[in-house]
């Protein structure tokens, strides 16, 4: 017998209680589409602080989210880690603190839902637009037609305020239970394979991601708990000043003038973003982008705009165009492991 609808569940990461705006938002956001929330919570941080434990209190004590408490699971756990010294870039470390986490949703997932159920695999700053009719149908036929039950949803992120572009569109995984018992892959095996740049190969943008849209204070307070290590308050206080994503003065890292780092100030419209959002604006906004961004940046890093800069990253793209063709070239022939193999 065919069910009558297919479950999606949202399973997230959460650390803190200034994350409080952006969870209430994703739940405004979801709460057409999806049948639970599984929220993680560990009273640790990635890179081994103690942060505590906070949603409990702070979903049952604001009158706000009360519309959205029935369907809201959350999985607690006050598990140590690894305590890792700041300024240093230690990824490795902080990414298996965050796939242990991910992964505390397999087991609920896998034990209450039937095989076509659908998990989404998130952070708290990631959420699908399901108050919208048309966006949502279109996720919806995309799910049905999805061959082997993954799909990887087409999301526009914003960086440090809700109308700062990231100009690259990110993909963001989810899956149905039987692709997990198919595959035997973790959630964390999902988000970690599909969460790349793609080409927008739908009519709509569906997924939205507000990354470190916060206060000044708790984005620095992100960069010494979340998963990302190495970062200082002066790479902050750059990234702010000239709109880009944060680079680690301590590896002498230097940004690019590209769609990867420098981000721009929009007009929201219909296409790119949620209409809460919109006629919300004025109370989710950070201003926190340095207004003079544009001029700041040829100020700091005047090299990345002589046209020798640009000539160069022109000659490094056809080369790594013409490498893709040679070796989808190579495949064609059942040539690539034997010329790849020797040259290693």
């Amino acid at each position: 017998m065919k069910k009558e609808k297919i479950k999606i569940v949202d399973s997230f990461l959460f650390s803190e209680v200034y994350e409080k705006e952006l969870l209430l938002l994703k739940f405004i956001l979801e709460n057409d589409g999806i049948d639970e929330w599984i929220l993680l919570e560990n009273a640790y941080s990635f890179q081994g602080s103690f942060t505590g434990i906070h949603a409990k209190n702070l979903i049952w004590s604001d009158e706000r989210f009360e519309p959205y408490r029935n369907k809201i699971t959350i999985i607690a756990k006050e598990q140590p880690t690894q305590m890792l010294p700041k300024h240093q870039y230690l990824d490795e470390l902080s990414y298996k603190v965050e796939f242990w986490q991910r992964d505390l949703a397999y087991d609920y997932f896998i034990n209450n839902y039937d095989d076509d159920d659908w998990i989404m695999i998130s952070d708290v700053d990631e959420m699908i637009d399901f108050t919208d009719a048309e966006k949502k149908k279109e996720l919806y036929k995309k799910m049905t037609s999805a061959p082997n039950g993954l799909l990887r949803v087409p999301t526009k992120r914003f960086w440090y305020d809700f109308d700062n572009e990231y100009l690259l569109l990110i993909g963001n995984a989810m899956c149905n239970k039987k692709y997990l018992l198919d595959t035997g892959k973790m959630l964390h095996h999902v988000r970690l394979e599909n969460r790349k740049v793609i080409k927008n190969d739908w009519k709509h943008i569906v997924e939205f991601e507000y990354s470190s849209c916060y206060d000044t204070a708790y984005m620095l307070q992100k960069f010494y708990t979340s998963t990302h290590t190495g970062f200082t308050e002066n790479d902050l206080k750059q990234s702010l000043r000239c709109n880009h994503r944060p680079t680690r003065e301590a590896s002498g890292q230097m940004p690019q003038n590209n769609k990867k780092f420098f981000f721009e100030k929009i007009t929201l419209t219909e296409s790119n973003s949620p209409k809460h959002v919109r006629e919300n604006l004025a109370f989710y906004k950070t201003n926190a982008i340095n207004p003079e961004y544009r001029n700041n940046r040829k100020l700091d890093y005047p090299e990345l705009f002589k046209p020798g800069y640009f000539l160069h990253e022109f000659y490094l793209e056809k080369k790594k165009w013409a490498n893709k063709k040679f070796r989808f070239l190579l495949r064609r022939l059942n040539l690539e492991n034997f010329f790849y193999g020797k040259l290693s």
